[in-house]
């Protein structure tokens, strides 16, 4: 999928937010689970957003390198320098629907760590609600960042851009102590 055009509202709104050192990223943003969204912003912008259904991958090929193929084309394809990927906790009163439960989004991203890991590149971890919370429906479609019937490529857009906004205000405060 290439790179979205905006009316400018995100470069209003948010982009002038952006620590130059984010300008130098590009990152890999992703939604894990048997739909897994991803996205890539590059200097700060979307460059592309998709979704890639792990589950039906696997399904077709029974190999257990299978979900290694898969996710060693998806790396080798977007070049990324730093990673946010969702987390996974099994909270108190989802307990029950855990129980004899194989937990597949949790061993996807031990996949998608070890992989990172291998290649160097940086995680950070937010849990769904951080990114939901900043980034809602509304602020995607003005932006421009909405990819319509694409849930799962939306999430992950949330979560690059809860990142980079986070990650911009951390390193400012962290230059004005300096000062």
């Amino acid at each position: 999928m290439s790179l979205r055009t905006n009316n400018g509202a995100y470069e209003l709104e948010y982009f002038q937010y952006l620590h130059p050192e984010i300008l130098t990223r590009t990152i890999l943003c992703l939604d894990p689970g048997e739909t897994m969204g991803w996205s890539v912003f590059a200097s700060g912008q979307l460059y592309e957003a998709g979704q890639l259904s792990v589950r039906k991958a696997l399904r077709v090929n029974e190999d257990p390198d299978t979900l290694f193929n898969v996710l060693e084309n998806f790396f080798n394809d977007r070049g990324a320098t730093h990673c946010v990927m969702e987390d996974y906790i099994v909270y108190a009163h989802k307990l029950k629907a855990h129980v004899w439960n194989p937990l597949f989004t949790s061993k996807l991203i031990g996949s998608l760590s070890l992989m990172c890991s291998q290649r160097q590149i940086p995680i950070q971890y937010q849990m769904a609600g951080a990114a939901k919370f900043f980034s809602t429906n509304e602020k995607l479609k003005r932006w421009g960042l909405w990819q319509v019937h694409h849930k799962h490529a939306n999430d992950s857009i949330r979560h690059g851009l809860y990142y980079m906004l986070s990650t911009s205000m951390a390193l400012n405060a962290s230059q004005e102590g300096i000062k």
